[in-house]
């Protein structure tokens, strides 16, 4: 399991909680189109042009707790690598699913052994943060883009 912290600076003083707050989390992955075979043997050179050849596509992580009633400064959240974690290769997941979402020994016997465990198309995750302002009752919206790269994930 991996823990992401969120973090306020500045957040100490009466007021400055947040009440009701909601975290979600979305992967975006590059894709090569499918179609591209056919598209470059379609269409002359030229007029690819304002054709995209990379798509991304995006998927809604599970974490938990997706929920806080009272956040102050810190909120830990996870989210689990198990066989529906879009994070993973679908050969891993597989493995996983079949051994009852338990990892199997030679994939999680070293960090690089995991680290190849994840998707290699992996963009970005993206976290949104909702909730409403203590001192004001005004509603309050934050994102927050990782870039990743599998190798510095662990």
């Amino acid at each position: 399991k991996n823990m992401v912290i969120l973090y306020r600076q500045n957040a100490n003083g009466i007021g400055r909680e947040f009440l009701q707050c909601q975290i979600e989390a979305v992967v975006s992955f590059s894709e090569t189109r499918r179609d591209l075979p056919e598209l470059l043997r379609k269409m002359p050179k030229h007029e690819m042009r304002g054709e995209p050849l990379v798509r991304s596509r995006f998927r809604r992580i599970l974490v938990e707790p997706e929920s806080h009633p009272y956040f102050q400064k810190v909120w830990y959240f996870r989210h689990t690598l198990d066989q529906s974690s879009p994070l993973l290769q679908r050969s891993v997941r597989r493995e996983v699913a079949q051994l009852d979402g338990k990892w199997p020994t030679h994939r999680c016997s070293s960090p690089e052994d995991i680290r190849l465990a994840f998707r290699e198309n992996i963009l970005a995750i993206n976290i949104t943060f909702t909730g409403v302002s203590n001192l004001t009752a005004d509603s309050a919206f934050a994102t927050k883009k990782y870039k990743m790269q599998v190798k510095e994930m662990i």
